[in-house]
């Protein structure tokens, strides 16, 4: 029953973000700030998040975040030594599963998903972008469950090609957490190192993700909550189903690690603009794919990635409302 069932739950999160998406479209002004039709000075992504977030005073609850987080962080760094110092390694032993998927499989959903939902957004544009940011969050989810059936039809079960079964979980989970938070002040600090080399380029680089702008920008409390979901949740199921599950497994069917990592890292990264955030999101992309070639189950690399997304959606949210 759990083999037939599994597969689904991505329908399920479909019909949650129709309803969210209605609920956009029908409440709430649909565009917020300077209409796109109306010549006007273009500000860069960089200077209006500046604007919004420099022009209040930091509120305490961020500042009470930012300490646990790093509170975990420091937890995380003694964890990860001592199992180095206890176990030898950090990762359980596991043997990664082989595709079944080819190269044509590969093609195929690589048009579903990155063409078929940036398609769809933009016949929807004239509802807003928050309803155009729903709409594309739906056409992911949808890709991941012609993902999944792709997968079937090969006569393999997702939920042991891709590593989805919950029995066991628990010391890959600690493992990948622990390694990832370990890690994730390199990334902290590769994104400043990084945007300060951009500021040496000439030209202007956008430091935000258009659907960041939007975010701090509008008033309407439904299109919050759907791009919020569509942060948290859609994106990282179905990234992490296309990237790491499908791509990642079929690159690793013809390549050693040392390579198909680093290969679906970047192209992870290269998909996530503005340039400011590319390079920081090829590493994270990168250790995504670390991460889940030792463990072997994308379950680990799913919930790595909500958290990441978690905590950014928490500091855009707290910088708007306190």
């Amino acid at each position: 029953m759990m083999a037939f069932l599994a597969p689904r739950w991505p329908h399920l999160l479909c019909a949650l973000f129709a309803v969210l998406v209605l609920a956009a479209a029908t409440t709430g002004p649909k565009e917020s700030g300077p209409s796109r039709h109306a010549p006007q000075k273009q500000a860069s992504g960089q200077d209006e998040l500046l604007n919004l977030l420099l022009n209040k005073p930091p509120p305490l609850a961020a500042g009470a975040v930012l300490l646990v987080v790093g509170l975990v962080v420091f937890a995380s760094y003694v964890w990860l030594l001592l199992s180095l110092a206890l176990r030898g390694a950090v990762f359980l032993p596991v043997e990664f599963p082989r595709a079944g998927w080819n190269g044509w499989d590969a093609l195929v959903a690589m048009l579903v998903f990155l063409v078929f939902p940036g398609f769809i957004a933009g016949a929807v544009r004239e509802f807003g972008a928050g309803g155009a940011f729903a709409v594309h969050g739906m056409g992911r989810l949808l890709s991941a469950c012609v993902i999944l059936g792709m997968i079937r039809r090969r006569g393999q079960n997702p939920l042991d090609a891709l590593g989805l079964r919950v029995r066991g979980l628990s010391g890959h989970m600690a493992s990948g957490l622990a390694v990832f938070f370990a890690l994730l002040p390199g990334i902290v600090i590769l994104t400043v190192v990084w945007q300060m080399v951009l500021e040496l380029l000439p030209g202007e680089f956008s430091t935000s993700q258009e659907v960041v702008i939007y975010l701090l920008r509008t008033q309407s409390t439904s299109v919050v909550v759907q791009i919020s979901i569509a942060a948290v949740l859609v994106a990282p199921i179905a990234e992490e189903l296309f990237f790491r599950g499908f791509l990642y497994g079929l690159v690793r069917r013809y390549l050693p690690p040392v390579a198909a990592i680093p290969i679906v890292g970047i192209l992870f990264g290269m998909l996530h603009p503005p340039v400011a955030a590319m390079l920081p999101m090829c590493v994270l992309g990168a250790l995504l794919c670390y991460i889940y070639e030792k463990t072997a189950r994308l379950t680990v690399a799913i919930a790595i990635h909500v958290l990441f997304n978690l905590f950014q959606v928490a500091l855009m949210l707290a910088a708007k409302f306190l």
